[in-house]
C-alpha cells in the first residue's frame, strides 16, 4: 500500500559509543565553547540519579541566540555507551521538540564534534529527524495503521468488528518488532491526531494499543 503517513516532531537522541563518560569529560575543553559549562555542583546533587554506580555528567547552556537555557544530562547506558536521557530547561517548565533538538544539535556541533570528530574509535550518533512511522517501524506497520485509520468509523474508534480486526492487525504487526523499534503509545496517539482523529479518540486507541501489546508479550512469554 502506498503511504502518505504524517511525520511527527519528536525529542531527538544523542548517543556516543566507544568511550566512557569519564574519558569523555576529561577530553572536553575547559572552558567549554559557545555558552556551555560543566554543572559540577548539580552533578553532585544528582548522585544516585541512576541505578548502580552510574552518575550523570551535566552541562549547562546559558541560553540566547534561539537556544533555551537548559541542563543537558549525559549518562552511561552500558560500558562505553553514553546517551542523553534528558535536557531540562532552567527558566521555564518545559521545552518543545524543536528547542530540545536545537540544544542537542548545538552541543554536538560545538562541544563534541571539535574533540571527537576525527576519532575512529568513537561513534557519535545524532538523530533529530521527525518521526516517520514507515521508516522507523517498517512499511507493514505503517500500512496496517493506515488501513485502519482510512477505514474506521472515527466516531466509534475500534468498536465495530471490522475496525477492531484492522486495529488488532496493526498491534500484531508491532508486536513482531524488537522493543526498541516499536512506536510507543504516545507516538501512536500523535500519529492518529495528525491523521485527523480527535484527541479523545486517539487517546483511547493508544491505550488499547498499549494493552494489546502487553497481552501479546505476556502470551508469548508464557509460551516460552
Amino acid at each position: 500500500m502506498a503511504t502518505d503517513d504524517p511525520t511527527l516532531p519528536r525529542y531527538g537522541d544523542l548517543r556516543l559509543r566507544g568511550i566512557t563518560l569519564d574519558e569523555l569529560t576529561a577530553a572536553l575543553d575547559d572552558p567549554l565553547p559557545d555558552g556551555w559549562s560543566r554543572a559540577r555542583d548539580l552533578e553532585e546533587s544528582r548522585r544516585g540519579y541512576a541505578p548502580g554506580d552510574r552518575h550523570p555528567a551535566i552541562f549547562t547552556q546559558r541560553g540566547g541566540d534561539d537556544l533555551a537555557a537548559a541542563n543537558l544530562y549525559l549518562l552511561e547506558r552500558a560500558a562505553r555507551d553514553i546517551y542523553v536521557p534528558n535536557v531540562v530547561p532552567v527558566a521555564v517548565g518545559s521545552i518543545d521538540e524543536g528547542q530540545y533538538n536545537a540544544l542537542l544539535e548545538h552541543f554536538h556541533d560545538t562541544v563534541l564534534a571539535p574533540v571527537l570528530g576525527t576519532s575512529d574509535a568513537v561513534t557519535v550518533e545524532l538523530d533529530i529527524a521527525d518521526y516517520d512511522l514507515a521508516k522507523r517501524a517498517g512499511a507493514r506497520v505503517a500500512d496496517a495503521l493506515r488501513s485502519f485509520s482510512i477505514s474506521a468509523n472515527r466516531s466509534t474508534g475500534a468498536s465495530h468488528p471490522s475496525d477492531a480486526q484492522r486495529f488488532d492487525d496493526f498491534v500484531i504487526e508491532v508486536s513482531r518488532l524488537p522493543s526498541e523499534q516499536r512506536p510507543d503509545a504516545g507516538v501512536v496517539g500523535a500519529w492518529l491526531v495528525a491523521d485527523g482523529w480527535d484527541e479523545e479518540g486517539a487517546f483511547d486507541l493508544s491505550i488499547q494499543y498499549e494493552r494489546g501489546l502487553r497481552l501479546l508479550d505476556r502470551l508469548r512469554s508464557r509460551r516460552g
